[in-house]
């Protein structure tokens, strides 16, 4: 990982509230585990891990969750810029699910494993009430936004 990349995986782990609820030791270890992918054309990316979705974080350009209207069509639900923690829903319960994440060309995300993300909020459930606000909120912000 470059030293740009390295700073701003630091950064992103300092600033997030999930983070800090959390041994530094385990949030080290997450960021070592971390590595970058880069997209050069638009991705979906369920076909990017062999099992559970993993977690991402947006360094450069957007995710997004999508899902198929009544029509057949793609609609956007909702997009993540730079900075943005993606997929936690997913890594927690990795079920099916009726949307899929894409990412859009040019972007550059921070992979943290799943397997990994998922024993360290085991033994740190302190960490799972700034999720749950964290999580909260984005669905009070798409609910603002139907209504």
């Amino acid at each position: 990982m470059t030293a740009y990349a390295q700073h701003f995986v630091q950064t992103a782990l300092a600033r997030s509230p999930v983070m800090a609820a959390i041994d530094p030791a385990e949030v080290a270890a997450l960021a070592r585990a971390a590595s970058l992918r880069r997209y050069p054309k638009r991705a979906n990316l369920a076909g990017t891990a062999p099992h559970a979705p993993d977690l991402y974080l947006v360094m450069q350009g957007q995710a997004e969750y999508v899902t198929t209207s009544m029509e057949g069509e793609q609609v956007t639900l909702v997009a993540f810029g730079p900075g943005s923690w993606v997929n936690w829903l997913a890594v927690l319960a990795p079920t099916a699910i009726e949307r899929q994440v894409e990412v859009a060309a040019g972007s550059t995300l921070v992979v943290f494993p799943a397997h990994l993300v998922r024993s360290v909020l085991a033994r740190h459930p302190q960490a799972y009430l700034p999720l749950y606000r964290e999580l909260g909120s984005r669905f009070r912000a798409l609910m603002e936004w139907v209504e």
